[in-house]
């Protein structure tokens, strides 16, 4: 079960974190979005949220993700404590939440092949997809990487509209 805050909107105020459950129950970082007031702080994926505002908080169930999430949300500009498990170390964050960009594509050239970074099937991630391809074309790359292994799901139809800009004719789904 996976918890990105607004899974919908492009752009919100928090502090722009996706998190999960680990195998122990645990409120696991497993995105930290650029240029996000997290990652200015210090937070890193692998992080174990144990403590927000010195609440404790877990993942155990659906309901304490959700209120744990809670207490992470709040007013743009205010700061909110977050304690973590490193690597069997705690420790302490002081994060000041603001408008986070949710952006559910990275796109990167690597000599000549392009490399996208898809997180999940929602929002902006058709432009976002478009964005990469244009900068594709732009670097004549030769091939393609397409990398969903961190991909969370999303809407069908944002899948099927990205799979149509790479597979721009014949059928793309059949029920």
């Amino acid at each position: 079960n996976n918890c990105s805050c607004q899974e919908k909107l492009t752009k919100y105020s928090g502090i722009g974190i996706l998190v999960s459950s680990d195998k122990d129950g645990g409120l696991c970082v497993n995105r930290v979005f650029k240029e996000s007031p997290a990652l200015a702080a210090g937070l890193l994926a692998g992080d174990v949220i144990t403590h927000v505002d010195g609440h404790p908080v877990s993942a155990k169930t659906t309901q304490d993700m959700n209120d744990a999430v809670a207490l992470v949300k709040g007013p743009d500009a205010t700061d909110v404590e977050i304690t973590v498990m490193r690597k069997g170390e705690e420790k302490v964050f002081i994060v000041k939440r603001g408008q986070v960009n949710v952006n559910r594509v990275e796109h990167y050239v690597f000599d000549d092949v392009g490399y996208i970074i898809l997180y999940e099937f929602l929002g902006d991630a058709v432009s976002g997809v478009k964005e990469a391809l244009r900068a594709f074309n732009d670097a004549d790359v030769k091939g393609i990487i397409f990398d969903v292994r961190s991909n969370t799901g999303g809407e069908l139809y944002t899948c099927l509209n990205i799979t149509d800009l790479m597979i721009p004719e014949g059928l793309i789904m059949y029920t």
